[in-house]
């Protein structure tokens, strides 16, 4: 599919192989509109991490381009492309990093591209993962799934223009009816929380 100018991410005739000689990726060509809302499926080990982890910069092709918002994701570092490409994990202990749920949203919400300096962001993540009743207990004293919530409500509260999501729906808890169900994707587009 060619959607020029309206494309916000294009991979070419993307690939990447680890350093150790394992292709994940090879000839992939997407393109993402503006707006647009992608699922990519795929067995475990098909590259779906990989493909994700081009777009922010983290990795970058041994083969092909990658351009997000009209950047050559090799010619800049992870930390610029982070202001305009959010990434979630899919394993939240990866990701997260202070003491207090609130303080984890917090960090997003001053940190990020889409940021003013107020509380916006950080009460709209924290609303938006209906995380307001665990603000102040640490993350990790969390189930998995509530774990995952927080991470994803920090990179929502950066207000980053792009938001992946790598394996968002994974591991919810079976024994809280409230947690059986994935967040609340189609407000993470920008509607009201």
């Amino acid at each position: 599919m060619e959607r020029g100018v309206d494309s916000v991410i294009r991979l070419r005739d993307a690939g990447y192989t680890y350093p150790k000689g394992v292709e994940a990726i090879r000839g992939l060509n997407l393109d993402v509109a503006v707006g647009e809302v992608l699922f990519v499926l795929g067995h475990n080990g098909a590259g779906k991490s990989t493909m994700l982890r081009l777009f922010n910069g983290l990795l970058k092709p041994t083969t092909g381009t990658v351009t997000v918002d009209g950047t050559d994701t090799a010619k800049v570092r992870p930390a610029q492309l982070s202001q305009t490409v959010g990434l979630v994990f899919q394993n939240p202990d990866a990701q997260l990093f202070r003491d207090r749920v609130s303080e984890e949203v917090s960090f997003g919400a001053q940190h990020g591209a889409g940021t003013d300096g107020t509380t916006e962001g950080f009460e709209r993540a924290m609303t938006l993962l209906g995380l307001e009743s665990v603000a102040d207990r640490n993350p990790y004293e969390l189930s998995l799934s509530w774990r995952k919530r927080v991470a994803i409500a920090s990179v929502v509260a950066m207000g980053s223009p792009i938001l992946v999501l790598d394996e968002p729906t994974r591991n919810p808890c079976p024994h809280r009816p409230d947690h059986r169900q994935a967040p609340p994707w189609s407000r993470l587009r920008g509607g009201d929380p």
